[in-house]
């Protein structure tokens, strides 16, 4: 896959200016015993700055940076290659997904006419303990999805074991949106059903999930029960002024309709939902 190049007039990128409101956020992660990464995110302001290493087969050798310009109503990603030397841009709706792309809602548009129940509850153990100078909470999650007659949802099960700081720390850009829920996409529409109960975790600062998805039998005959876990842990946790440059497009970055390191014109779609999904 294939980032281009060029020059961005500073105007269309306007940085927000160093702040107390500027946060460095590294995190580790580990899922199952097949993926190890770390990511970077930077937030001043309205404005927030994503970097990962990418090792699919489409965009293998590829280190992407991903600057995100909120506004009110909707925003602006650019997303840079930053070995490519090239950058692509699209508009955003006010959830931060690319505009087209397959997003899971509350209740969607066309129903399969099955509904799944959400079942969402969070205790707080009572131990807290400092983490990068601010008090983090022992909470554990435990969400069970049971889908109806008709139906095309998998039951499953999910705990959540973390430690989590309040959102009232954190810049503005980076605490939830109140009231909205989103589901993975994907081809199943069922009506959703949300059941929340306990206290409200806050931003994870290290979380261990463990899943377990009940698929068909004819899907996985040996086993129908698959088994993952993921483990995600802040490494950096910086309240330092930012370099503004961080959230431009360089000068020498050429824009691209869409990267040519993709080998399918498909994959570019493909990819745009992917942004979508990992970076909202």
């Amino acid at each position: 896959m294939t980032f281009s190049t060029l020059a961005l007039a500073s105007c269309l990128l306007l940085p927000a200016a160093a702040s107390a409101t500027d946060l460095k956020i590294v995190t580790r992660h580990s899922v199952s015993t097949w993926l190890n990464y770390t990511s970077t995110e930077y937030v001043s302001g309205p404005y927030s700055r994503h970097e990962i290493d990418v090792g699919s087969d489409n965009m293998k050798g590829h280190h992407l940076a991903h600057i995100y310009q909120k506004t009110e109503t909707g925003g602006r990603r650019f997303v840079l290659d930053l070995e490519g030397h090239e950058y692509a841009t699209y508009e955003t709706d006010r959830y931060g997904v690319v505009a087209g792309a397959r997003r899971g809602a509350i209740v969607p548009s066309k129903s399969s006419g099955g509904t799944l129940e959400i079942w969402i509850e969070s205790t707080d153990t009572g131990e807290h303990k400092e983490m990068f100078g601010h008090t983090a909470r022992h909470i554990i999650t435990r969400e069970k999805r049971v889908p109806g007659a008709g139906s095309c949802s998998h039951a499953s099960e999910l705990e959540t074991d973390g430690w989590y700081i309040d959102y009232s720390v954190l810049p503005e850009a980076k605490r939830p949106l109140s009231g909205v829920n989103f589901i993975p996409a994907g081809n199943c529409r069922d009506k959703i059903e949300f059941h929340r109960s306990g206290v409200q975790p806050g931003f994870p600062m290290k979380v261990t999930i463990r899943q377990t998805q009940h698929l068909p039998e004819q899907a996985h005959a040996s086993d129908p029960a698959h088994n993952t876990s993921s483990i995600s842990e802040v490494i950096e946790f910086s309240e330092a002024p930012l370099d503004p440059a961080l959230f431009q497009v360089p000068a020498d970055f050429r824009q691209v309709k869409e990267f040519s390191s993709m080998d399918k014109p498909s994959l570019w779609e493909e990819f745009k939902t992917w942004v979508a999904e990992i970076f909202r």
